[in-house]
């Protein structure tokens, strides 16, 4: 089986064989300094980014991005090497020889290959179709996630986040049923037919350039190149991006917005897909699942209980004034990043919108599917655009 590599695995490959040799000849603790850089000037580059993005035409973005990047990690690495070249100078004389160098070489490839995963996921949420298919197709990228271990892989995602500063996903302050303890996450139901569902699943990020943020979230395929996904995903982004389970970028069009309800339409016309179908009913003590990308990715099926529906107060997505509608309450561990991914039952088919978790405990809130196929008749086969509201800072 022969590796499909972009440009951009490419252009990795090299610049790890150089941080490789750049490691061997610095030593161990030269090269830790040159890191340190490193990582500083990713920070800086996805805080410029946006910016850069914003203040340039169209069609000179992702290149300007690129330079932009490029420049601030060769800066922050610059000034790293100018520290560490101090340090150096006082452990000249301690003859660790082969064994500096061999270290030098191994920490400077290991973390220089985890500041290119962090950097290619911060730059791939960026909303630039191109850049993003670009990063989702890198064979190199896939290559260091499989390698690092879920512990750092889960530490990365939360720097990223912080980093990007992704919105949250909303929280309630009151239960509408008495707290219960999720599944396990073993206990995902064994259903070929609701992993199938999964392929329909997409994750949706775009920047929201109001508020100098990233906002990731999930959605999913609800009819031919239409998919639903929460309207706070996409609040005050104009660009948004849909992203399927093996990688495939799309640029997508808000159509229908509805901040009452916390949904929101996007068009992507080429989106293969199928969609997903929905049913209404559900009982309390039924065992479902949500599916969707939380902290960002990769996919995750999780299991859930449901614990009934009832009206409650929650919040417009713009105004933030207090509505009352219907809302499910499941028992279940709903993180960022779930926002918008569907709630399945065990034949598969939708029965909500996951959009919200509880403040304390492990339960999450869905949008009954009624709301959604309102939504979807609103939206009619409209392919224009519609204004997206305000972003909240997050």
């Amino acid at each position: 089986m022969t590796l499909a590599l972009n440009l951009l695995d490419v252009l990795l490959i090299v610049v790890l064989l150089a941080y490789l040799v750049a490691g061997y000849r610095r030593g161990f603790f030269r090269s830790l300094a040159a890191i340190l850089g490193l990582v500083l000037g990713a920070v800086l580059a996805f805080w410029a980014g946006p910016v850069v993005a914003s203040y340039v035409d169209p069609q000179w973005q992702i290149p300007a991005v690129l330079l932009t990047v490029l420049v601030l990690l060769a800066l922050g690495e610059y000034l790293g090497t100018v520290l560490g070249r101090t340090l150096s100078g006082l452990l000249e004389k301690s003859g660790v020889g082969l064994l500096d160098r061999l270290g030098g070489a191994v920490l400077n490839v290991a973390v220089a290959a985890l500041v290119i995963s962090l950097l290619g996921s911060l730059v791939g949420q960026f909303g630039l179709p191109g850049l993003s298919q670009q990063v989702a197709s890198s064979q190199v990228l896939r290559g260091i996630e499989r390698l690092t271990p879920d512990a750092v892989r889960h530490a990365m995602t939360q720097t990223r986040n912080a980093i990007s500063g992704a919105q949250g996903i909303r929280q309630l302050d009151e239960l509408l049923f008495p707290t219960e303890a999720a599944p396990d996450p073993q206990d995902t139901p064994d259903s070929q037919v609701v992993a199938d569902a999964g392929q329909s699943v997409v994750q949706v990020y775009g920047t929201a350039a109001q508020c100098a943020q990233n906002q990731t979230g999930s959605g999913f395929v609800a009819q031919p190149g239409t998919v639903v996904t929460n309207a706070h995903v996409v609040a005050g982004v104009d660009q948004p991006v849909v992203e399927t389970r093996d990688g495939r970028v799309y640029p997508a069009q808000t159509v229908q917005y509805d901040a009452a309800s916390d949904l929101a339409v996007l068009r992507v016309p080429d989106l293969p897909e199928a969609p997903l179908p929905m049913q209404r009913e559900v009982s309390p003590g039924e065992t479902v699942s949500f599916a969707g990308y939380p902290l960002g990715g990769p996919y995750t099926l999780r299991p859930a209980t449901i614990q009934g529906e009832a009206v409650a107060p929650v919040q417009n997505v713009t105004t933030g004034e207090t509505q009352t509608r219907s809302i499910i309450q499941i028992a279940g561990n709903v993180e960022q990043g779930n926002s918008g991914g569907p709630l399945l039952d065990a034949d598969g088919q939708v029965v909500g919108v996951v959009f919200a978790k509880a403040v304390e405990g492990e339960a999450g809130y869905a949008i009954p599917v009624d709301r959604v196929t309102e939504i979807l008749a609103s939206a009619g086969d409209s392919t224009a655009p519609v204004p997206t509201g305000q972003c909240v800072a997050g």
